[in-house]
């Protein structure tokens, strides 16, 4: 990466039990970052004192900043980002390991391809010793042949729409698009967010390669678990309506920042028309009508648009509005 620097966000909050061997990672990168900017959310542990000594002794500036108050991951994130002065910004959890090439590997990726805004990895899924548990991310996540000619053909954002296949701890983007993704809503978590927006920007690229091993552990506020695509007794009869409420806030958010990127995003129609269409449907589906007569309406107007088998589970969602919510 000629004339181009790299900086990671690292945020830390408690992570004494693994962080010393997230930072000897990095320290033993094939590509040395240009600087490392950690935020501390208030840590109570030793995660501080690992911070100073390794500070101390790294090859490249180490530099620490503790939060005034406890902000939260999302804010946290948030403030390291606009703390980089990189031209490119690599995102790190506190309880990673990562492999010696991920960041020669990342910077190769941005010098490939001009027109990239993100860059990311697959990871292998690893326990709390870092032994494999016989699964990456990507499969986790269901991130398919199809799905990758999606993001190919430069429809990453169609995928996202969906799921988040994008996981921070795997991502590094150009600092240009800083403005277009803070300040992070607060239905989103930040790396879906940033993702989601950057994928309707600029393209994405992937590495098709676990660089990161991804630690499992019961002490991690965010993982990776995902259960499969199934229709369980939940989800066809059960009471989702805080999910529905979840969706409408989340999309209602995307759609509010997509309309202030107008001018500046490639398809800007097409994009805005997909995401107000799920701005509609979960709106519908949290505010249905009590009295059931009076569903009818919007019942049909989903079926008519073909909302319910778009986004959900087609008729059997339909009679599930319609008879027993």
């Amino acid at each position: 990466m000629t004339g181009r620097r790299l900086s990671i966000a690292l945020c830390t909050y408690n992570g004494e039990a693994y962080l010393a061997e997230q930072l000897g990672s990095i320290a033993a990168q094939r590509r040395l970052p240009d600087e490392l900017i950690v935020c501390d959310d208030r840590s109570n542990d030793g995660t501080l004192g690992i911070l100073d000594a390794f500070a101390r002794n790294s090859s490249f500036p180490v530099h620490i900043h503790e939060n005034a108050a406890n902000v939260g991951s999302n804010k946290n994130f948030e403030k390291a980002i606009l703390l980089c002065t990189g031209d490119i910004i690599a995102l790190a959890d506190q309880d990673d390991f990562w492999l010696p090439e991920k960041l020669s590997r990342i910077a190769d990726a941005f010098d490939g391809n001009p027109h990239a805004g993100v860059v990311f990895s697959n990871a292998a899924v690893v326990d709390r010793n870092l032994n494999p548990l016989g699964i990456t991310l990507w499969e986790r996540f269901e991130f398919t042949r199809k799905r990758k000619r999606q993001f190919d053909s430069g429809n990453a954002w169609r995928v996202l729409l969906d799921r988040q296949m994008v996981t921070g701890a795997t991502m590094a983007f150009r600092k240009g698009f800083t403005d277009k993704i803070v300040p992070f809503p607060s239905s989103w978590i930040h790396d879906a967010w940033i993702a989601f927006i950057m994928s309707l920007c600029a393209e994405m690229v992937y590495i098709d390669e676990p660089l990161v091993q991804y630690r499992e552990h019961p002490g991690q506020q965010l993982g990776a678990r995902r259960k499969k695509a199934v229709l369980t007794a939940r989800a066809v009869f059960g009471d989702n309506s805080g999910l529905y409420v979840r969706e409408f806030r989340r999309y209602s958010q995307g759609h509010r920042r997509l309309k202030k990127l107008r001018g500046t995003l490639p398809d800007y129609d097409g994009k805005i028309k997909a995401i107000r269409d799920r701005v509609v449907y979960y709106y519908s589906r949290s505010h249905m009508p009590k009295e059931k007569r009076k569903r009818v309406f919007a019942v049909a107007a989903n079926l008519c648009s073909l909302r319910y088998h778009r986004y959900s589970n087609g008729f059997l969602s339909a009679a599930k509005d319609l008879f027993l919510n």
